[in-house]
């Protein structure tokens, strides 16, 4: 869980929303807060 959190942390800080989000370059294509969110709940 701590995991999960810390990379919501990341996105969020970097400005990573979604996977389909192309900001910032270096994590196009990766998971964003919104599924890291989504995994953290459930």
């Amino acid at each position: 869980m701590s995991e999960l959190i810390e990379k919501i942390g990341i996105c969020v800080e970097r400005g990573k929303v979604n996977k389909t989000s192309p900001f910032p370059p270096d994590m196009k294509g990766l998971d964003g807060a919104d599924e890291y969110t989504k995994l953290a709940v459930e």
